[in-house]
């Protein structure tokens, strides 16, 4: 998302609603992935401990860490962009 964009979607949503989403979504995300790598640890650790090595698992194992760091690189910048306009708009009150 360009801060463009970013500012397009507070004049119509309202600045409140974009940081409340932000919000319930960092719950939705952290829980998501944490499931997400419990059982990609836990069926790659029984995979290991019993003697089968499988590459295409490691490559699955790799490619969900490419897809979390970027969702993750997404949520950082949606954070800034959130810190930035807190900033250069003081009167805006945080969500609660």
């Amino acid at each position: 998302m360009k801060a463009k964009s970013f500012v397009r979607y507070v004049e119509q949503f309202g600045f409140s609603c974009i940081e409340k989403q932000h919000v319930k979504g960092l719950k939705i995300f952290i829980t998501l992935w944490g499931t997400v790598f419990a059982v990609l640890f836990s069926i790659t650790a029984y995979n290991w401990s019993a003697g089968y090595v499988s590459w295409t698992w490691i490559t699955l194992d790799m490619l969900v860490v490419v897809a979390f760091s970027g969702c993750a690189w997404q949520r950082y910048q949606l954070k800034r962009y959130i810190d930035s306009y807190r900033q250069k708009h003081p009167e805006v009150t945080i969500a609660g």
